[in-house]
């Protein structure tokens, strides 16, 4: 990383690539007499000798179902394991040249990924700003529905046992302002949740690029909306009792609840004294595997119902007539992208989409010829 940064002088071989490729090639062949090395002092007993040529990569099989359930095509560069392919010297100089090239932009140009905190390291960063962030997140969550607390008496050994942790991240946006979001623990839920019901539904680069290329050919107006919070739209399906899901709020994130004294109070234990509050989860909360799922489900019932007929070929994809003109949506989990020749018919769509999705936060859509879509 160092030898390739871009040097404070910005002359000569500016990027230090030449540099970088002569390190690489002397690690190489330091690497080719190590193992040279130890393999010739290898008794008969250990055979096994390091073989830079074998490769591990998904099975067929594999790939298929990989790309089934999240539209990814699995590409192969060379399906013959004896062949490796390696850079040719030109070659790594361009990536290294490119690499550093968008190193160089991110520092002048200020692009950079936001730094995201646990909660207790945000607080500390962040200060009461950060509180005050977190503290909204769980309101919204509250006033929202997503869940309910519950005594411990009314769970079952295993729903307590299954329980998992709510955490909060906190973040600083573009604008300064402090971004507090609560999700679920979902990551040990992967035991008993289906795969099938943790798919995440996006429409296929192939797809957008070929709607993108009919929406031009046809001069449509193009429209690209971000649904506001659109895991929590969706309800959480009711569940027999013992395969309830619940969740446990704990820690620094308790006495945040007192925003509703009424409602958490008398729910607080002690648990491996620290304060818990258990709650029913009803909505699909962000974090857990199945938001996703339930929340497309949701959104394609809504557009069946408005006239809208999905592709056989690409469940994210759907079209309408409208005005005697196709209309196309385009979803990629909670960004949905319309065309239609007219533009009166991508206001009135999102009117509708306000009107279903934009009670706690306005569904908006940027005005112009060039939009930003994933």
């Amino acid at each position: 990383e160092n030898l390739i940064s871009p040097s404070k002088t910005r002359s000569g071989t500016r990027f230090g690539v030449s540099a970088y490729l002569s390190e690489l090639e002397s690690y190489k062949k330091r690497l080719q007499r190590k193992y040279k090395k130890m393999n010739g002092n290898r008794t008969a007993k250990h055979k096994t000798r390091f073989d830079p040529s074998k490769t591990i990569k998904w099975s067929d099989i594999d790939g298929e179902k990989l790309e089934h359930r999240h539209n990814l095509y699995s590409q192969y560069i060379n399906k013959d394991d004896k062949q490796v392919w390696e850079y040719e010297p030109e070659f790594a100089d361009y990536i290294a040249r490119t690499m550093v090239f968008f190193q160089d932009k991110m520092e002048t140009h200020g692009y950079s990924f936001g730094q995201q905190y646990m909660l207790q390291k945000g607080l500390k960063v962040f200060g009461e700003a950060g509180e005050n962030a977190a503290k909204k997140e769980l309101d919204q969550l509250h006033r929202r529905n997503c869940f309910t607390p519950v005594s411990v008496a009314d769970m079952t050994a295993t729903e307590r046992k299954k329980a998992q942790q709510a955490l909060m991240f906190l973040t600083e946006k573009r604008d300064g302002t402090k971004k507090g979001r609560a999700v679920y623990n979902g990551a040990p839920t992967r035991e008993w949740v289906d795969r099938e019901d943790a798919a995440s539904p996006t429409a296929y680069l192939e797809s957008q690029f070929l709607t993108a290329a009919i929406d031009a050919h046809e001069g449509r107006d193009v429209m690209v909306t971000d649904v506001p919070n659109a895991f929590i739209q969706a309800d959480l399906p009711e569940r027999e009792y013992g395969q309830r899901v619940f969740m446990k709020i704990t820690g620094v994130m308790v006495p945040m609840t007192q925003l509703a004294p009424d409602v958490y109070e008398s729910f607080v234990v002690r648990e491996n004294g620290r304060e818990v509050i258990y709650v029913k989860v009803l909505k699909a909360i962000y974090g857990m595997l199945e938001a996703a799922l339930l929340w497309y489900k949701r959104f394609r019932k809504d557009l069946e119902s408005i006239g809208f007929k999905f592709n056989n070929y690409d469940s994210c994809v759907a079209n309408r007539m409208v005005n005697g003109k196709q209309q196309t949506i385009r979803v990629h989990v909670d960004d949905v992208m319309s065309s239609h020749k007219f533009s009166k018919v991508n206001d009135k769509f999102l009117k509708w989409m306000n009107k279903s999705y934009g009670k706690h936060g306005k569904v908006k859509a940027p005005v112009g010829k060039i939009h930003d879509y994933l």
